[in-house]
């Protein structure tokens, strides 16, 4: 009896440390650049219409309000963009669509991985498991008191019919085997450490600013329950048949 209740207990233990959730919060920018006093030379942009112009401007002033959330347990994890209130709420709608509002589910049990975003209709896209094949090298640096290594990669995506080719990405990553989870922010994962700054080409920038474990309002961590379910090849021969249309009309 005695050894039935030092299982129970033991099980009990192992099913708390399991549901465990951890969030971390990023922010984004232009890796180098102090955003908020970026002034966009409206000479070179004459083209453009001065109100688009000012919202750009708008939106790196407020890319210090703008964050974006991971939380995972031991198998699964959701990533989003947090809600925020810019300084002009007047554009708060023309704010959010110039901000990466997809959101990224994956879950290594199930090997799945998926990612959800809006264009005619909202989509739930299914991406390979191990969409990114790292490189990790010894470069070392010390990021929010872990210390981190470098990873890269090389990604090849979906044809683009706007620029009538395939965009090459370049994520450079920096991860922490000091926390050892496998996930990132916005799909960039798969690396035997949790990933703490980011950047894509050179130019965006994801670094964290919070790291929160065992959080308590959470209960647990769920795949899209909306929208339609499709792979990255529906995604392409949707994108390029809305542009067929658009060119038509």
């Amino acid at each position: 009896m005695r050894k039935k209740n030092i299982v129970i207990i033991i099980l009990f233990i192992c099913s708390i440390c399991n549901a465990q959730i951890t969030r971390i919060v990023y922010k984004n920018g232009i890796y180098g650049q102090n955003l908020d006093s970026i002034k966009l030379d409206k000479e070179k942009f004459k083209d453009i219409p001065q109100e688009k112009i000012a919202l750009l401007e708008l939106f790196f002033k407020n890319q210090s309000n703008i964050e974006f959330e991971l939380i995972y347990d031991k198998s699964s994890s959701f990533y989003q963009k947090k809600e925020f209130m810019p300084s002009d709420q007047n554009k708060i709608d023309e704010m959010n669509s110039l901000i990466d509002n997809k959101k990224y589910f994956k879950n290594n049990d199930s090997k799945e991985k998926i990612y959800q975003t809006t264009l005619d209709n909202l989509y739930n896209v299914i991406v390979p498991f191990e969409e990114y094949k790292w490189t990790i090298s010894n470069e070392t640096k010390i990021i929010n008191g872990y210390k981190c290594y470098k990873a890269t990669s090389i990604k090849e995506d979906i044809f683009n019919p706007y620029k009538q080719s395939k965009a090459i990405f370049y994520p450079e990553v920096w991860f922490t085997p000091e926390i050892p989870s496998s996930f990132g922010p916005q799909g960039l994962d798969g690396l035997p450490g949790l990933v703490l700054e980011a950047t894509v080409n050179g130019k965006k920038y994801l670094y964290a600013t919070k790291i929160e474990f065992n959080i308590k309002n959470v209960d647990k961590i769920e795949k899209f329950k909306k929208g339609k379910t499709i792979t990255s090849v529906d995604l392409e021969k949707i994108i390029i048949d809305n542009y067929k249309k658009n060119q038509e009309n």
